[in-house]
């Protein structure tokens, strides 16, 4: 179990590496599409 912490005033606590691999992914694909629908390019 590793570590993790949010940023959501929860308190932190820990979770299995699959649970935290399957947060990342669906953050990044959730963020992903937010910037690409407000259509946010890199500088």
């Amino acid at each position: 179990m590793a570590p993790i912490r949010r940023c959501s005033g929860r308190p932190s606590g820990t979770i299995q590496v699959a649970k935290a691999d399957a947060f990342i992914k669906a953050e990044h694909k959730r963020w992903g599409e937010v910037i690409r629908a407000a259509g946010i390019k890199p500088q």
